[in-house]
């Protein structure tokens, strides 16, 4: 009995000892595994390099297609997003401007229908000149002119002037001529209707003689 054990005992030992060798052994053929397979990676891309002329495969053709296609598209979307900003700040300031003008000219209408009440204003006035009789109706029909005008005047409505001023078919309107011998040619004589601008724009021209020197002919 003692011997059989002691058999065991020596096979057991035996079978350890072939497992340990048999353990270090794997590792070694692992590495020589490892550099087998580097080695056949690294003639493959040697290979490789040598079919292509050293030099490295080049970029799908489809792929580099869309690419530009995609930057035209860019550069056209970003023109025309430059074009209708420019469009808009165009549109901006007509806009503010044609406001302004409303607002500037919008009593042109109003205006330009009171010119004839003040033309019977002048008249009545002109009427009234050395009549002692209706001296104070006359005062009053002047306090109520000038008040109207005043109020024009605050709404940017200047008289145009005439006196020694030379024809101006922009701010005049002739309706005769004049032969003389004292002034120029289109030098305005006499004004027979007064002409009215609003903020510089002529809502009517003064109706005007002209002189026509005789003398230079």
């Amino acid at each position: 009995m003692v011997e059989e054990k002691g058999v065991q005992e020596d096979l057991k030992q035996v079978e350890q000892e072939e497992v340990l060798a048999t353990g270090q052994d794997e590792p070694a053929v692992d590495d020589a595994a490892g550099e087998a397979a580097g080695a056949a990676t690294a003639g493959e891309m040697t290979a490789r390099e040598e079919d292509t002329g050293g030099q490295a495969e080049p970029g799908c053709p489809e792929l580099e297609q869309q690419i530009r296609e995609q930057q035209e598209e860019i550069e056209s979307l970003t023109n025309r997003l430059a074009r209708l900003q420019a469009d808009f700040d165009n549109y901006r300031r007509r806009t503010r401007k044609e406001m302004e003008d409303l607002i500037r000219f919008g009593s042109e209408r109003v205006i330009t229908a009171l010119l004839p009440v003040l033309d019977n204003f002048e008249r009545a006035l002109q009427a009234a000149e050395n009549k002692p009789e209706v001296s104070q109706f006359a005062t009053g029909v002047e306090m109520i002119y000038r008040q109207l005008m005043d109020i024009l005047a605050k709404e940017g409505v200047t008289v145009i002037p005439t006196a020694n001023q030379p024809f101006d078919p922009e701010k005049h309107h002739a309706v005769a001529q004049v032969e003389t011998t004292e002034l120029a040619d289109n030098m305005i004589v006499q004004e027979l209707q007064k002409g009215y601008a609003l903020h510089g724009k002529v809502i009517r021209p003064s109706a005007v003689s002209v002189a026509k020197n005789v003398a230079q002919d």
